[in-house]
């Protein structure tokens, strides 16, 4: 297993480089609506972000050595195999002729968490505006991997279809093993702070992205209020 160095955003440059249609998208509010009613509460919260932030991101990388159906098997640099049980990563990291998986943990950090909770009572719209910041970190924090290295494939996550949620506690394990991120499982299988992500990357030889490699494009949810591609079509 190797570290995988992450040259990522700065919480500031977040905080000004979110492009307002996507904080807007994850708000569940039009952009209109937010420029009218909301941009006060939405440039508070960016400022919070810049001024408080610790965005999370972190990564290893290990091998590929089977090619099933329904699964995948890595391995790291000590020989330590992990088996991840998705029908969906696997047709992924076939079809695009990956030969390693990144593991990849990020996070928008507690900062946001904690300060929405404290206005959840009083300032309501202030906390959502909060909340759904740190979700779009998530997603700014992600799409600027994938723009960095554009020869690995798009994220896949458990919790996806094709993908059972167990397996965060493995990824976990692999990119966390000293327990020292601050990301931690709760007992229902959800992390904590809640605007956290385990994600896996294919890494392939050729920069070319298949045209069906957006999550949310074939994601079978419906109806979501933050998609950010339509559906194409139903997961083989």
């Amino acid at each position: 297993m190797t570290l995988v160095s992450l040259p990522a955003p700065s919480a500031a440059e977040i905080a000004r480089e979110l492009p307002d249609a996507e904080y807007a998208r994850l708000s569940a509010v039009p952009i209109d609506l937010l420029a009218e009613r909301f941009q006060a509460q939405a440039d508070a919260a960016r400022a919070f972000l810049a001024r408080e932030g610790r965005p999370l991101w972190r990564a290893v990388s290990l091998d590929l050595v089977a090619d099933a159906r329904d699964e995948v098997t890595a391995v790291d640099g000590r020989g330590t195999r992990t088996v991840l049980a998705s029908r969906r990563l696997a047709r992924s990291l076939r079809k695009a002729g990956a030969h390693a998986l990144v593991v990849a943990l990020v996070g928008a950090g507690g900062e946001l968490e904690r300060e929405a909770a404290s206005r959840w009572r009083d300032r309501p719209d202030e906390a959502w505006f909060l909340d759904r910041l740190g979700a779009a970190t998530v997603e700014h924090l992600l799409r600027d991997l994938r723009a960095r290295h554009p020869s690995w494939t798009s994220p896949l996550a458990p919790g996806y279809a094709g993908w059972p949620i167990e397996d965060q506690a493995l990824l976990l394990r692999l990119v966390d093993p000293d327990a020292t991120s601050g990301v931690r499982l709760t007992d229902g299988g959800m992390l904590a702070p809640k605007n956290s992500m385990l994600v896996a990357f294919g890494v392939t030889c050729a920069e070319a992205r298949p045209a069906d490699d957006v999550p949310c494009a074939t994601c079978s949810l419906s109806p979501c209020a933050f998609r950010s591609e339509p559906r194409q079509r139903s997961l083989a």
